[in-house]
């Protein structure tokens, strides 16, 4: 976590600016704004630095910015804190898994002005962050739709390949299993797993709810009034996660909050769940040119599978990596510096650029012609699969999005940890979970 304070940019441009009345207007406002951020990708503090600050600030000469990356794992805790004690940033980018709950909390802007900016959105976006025909967030960039990864090159070494469907759509639960069943079996003298599979974490439970709502279950009502997750349909998914725990097909440790993404980055590990290929094949690619791993295999995404193995999986979405401007101590000017922060952020397309080439899984929101790019035409097909199928099959309508969410997702892993731990039976953990999100549903 770093925390750099910007000095005013150059007198020599702040000179050239005051060519044109715009600039005059803009040098003429000052203030000293804060951002937080999550890390987008693995440069993104080297990207805030070098490529959006210069260009801000030569816009805004007289705004000073204090810009903090904040961990996945410590954000939640660290924005709570911040919200109830009145010490929230001016300006914060993460995902709509925490910034969703915003909008509702008063705590934050409406920034119609910076979303009418611009006439080039993609529709699906506009929705998140608007309450009564007013936006109150500004996505910065969409959330692919979850999948699962396959280690192709290591699948055919290891004889299983064949167990993999031609079309990457068109398989059932049954069938997912005897793959990582197989994989395991064949790997076992080489230490290598079927899959990686923890009790989770505060970003990766949509894959579950894939999972459930593409094997026919709901996690919520239609009108959000019962949780209906311990449903026959949820319950089956449960109970095939804990059998491969038990059957020790997985990476040792499930019951862990602890993500051993790193075991399916070093080889080790057949499958893996919402891990995608294309973001894969980056890493490990940086990994092979520090000489750290002997190659790079071929990674695959693969569709959840079906009850009836056509198909049409059911997607979980998180919708966006969305902007929010806090309303703070309602400093006008500190305000209209955090909006012009936002808006010169969507107006930087190198920005939007640098975060796809490198996490593929979050596309630009404006239909300004970018186009994702990539010298491995493996890794561009990736990239233009999951967007079809985010495209195709992502679902956001079962309340992710919803203020009460982070509520809900942090009611699901102590479950999911009981049942590794053998200390709930799937059946018990997901009747205790309806339970719980049933409260919290009762209490909007």
């Amino acid at each position: 976590m770093k925390k750099r304070m910007l000095s005013l940019v150059m007198s020599l441009l702040m000179l050239a600016l005051t060519a044109t009345g715009a600039a005059a207007s803009q040098e003429s406002l000052s203030a000293s704004i804060t951002f937080w951020f999550t890390p987008l990708t693995n440069t993104m503090e080297r990207d805030v630095e070098d490529i959006l600050l210069p260009k801000f600030h030569a816009r805004y000469p007289n705004v000073t910015v204090d810009f903090q990356q904040i961990t996945w794992e410590g954000v939640t805790e660290k924005m709570e804190i911040a919200m109830s004690t009145g010490t929230t940033p001016d300006v914060f980018l993460d995902g709509t898994a925490r910034t969703a709950k915003l909008p509702p909390s008063g705590l934050v802007e409406d920034v119609s002005d910076v979303i009418a900016s611009f006439d080039d959105w993609y529709d699906a976006v506009l929705s998140i962050g608007r309450i009564d025909g007013s936006n109150f967030l500004v996505p910065a960039t969409t959330i692919a739709c979850s999948a699962l990864s396959v280690n192709v090159t290591l699948a055919k070494e290891l004889g299983v390949y064949e167990l993999l469907p031609a079309d990457r759509e068109s398989w059932t639960f049954d069938q997912l299993y005897a793959f990582i069943e197989a994989a395991a079996i064949a790997g076992k003298d080489r230490g290598i797993y079927g899959t990686t599979l923890y009790a989770g974490s505060q970003t990766s439970d949509d894959i579950m709810y894939t999972l459930m709502l593409s094997n026919g279950g709901k996690i919520v009502s239609d009108d959000r009034t019962q949780c209906l997750a311990n449903s026959s349909e949820c319950v089956s998914i449960v109970e095939m996660l804990k059998k491969i725990n038990d059957n020790g097909y997985c990476v040792p440790g499930a019951a862990s909050t602890e993500s051993d993404m790193t075991f399916f980055l070093s080889e080790k590990a057949a499958l893996a769940f919402n891990t995608p290929a294309a973001n894969t094949m980056i890493q490990m690619g940086e990994s092979y040119r520090e000489g750290l791993i002997d190659r790079v295999p071929e990674i695959r995404d693969y569709a959840v599978p079906t009850a009836d193995g056509k198909p049409g999986m059911i997607s979980a979405s998180w919708g966006a990596n969305c902007f929010a401007v806090f309303t703070n101590d309602n400093n006008a000017d500190t305000i209209a510096a955090a909006k012009a922060f936002v808006q010169t952020f969507m107006d930087t397309p190198e920005m939007a650029l640098a975060i796809w080439n490198y996490t593929p899984t979050y596309t630009p929101v404006r239909n300004i012609g970018l186009a994702y790019a990539n010298e491995n035409a493996l890794i561009a097909g990736e990239v233009a699969i999951r967007a079809e199928w985010s495209g195709k099959y992502s679902n956001s309508s079962f309340g992710i999005l919803e203020s009460y969410w982070p509520q809900v997702r942090t009611c699901f892993y102590p479950e999911l940890q009981a049942v590794y731990s053998g200390a709930k039976n799937p059946q018990e953990a997901m009747d205790s979970f309806k339970a719980n999100v049933d409260k919290i549903l009762a209490a909007q």
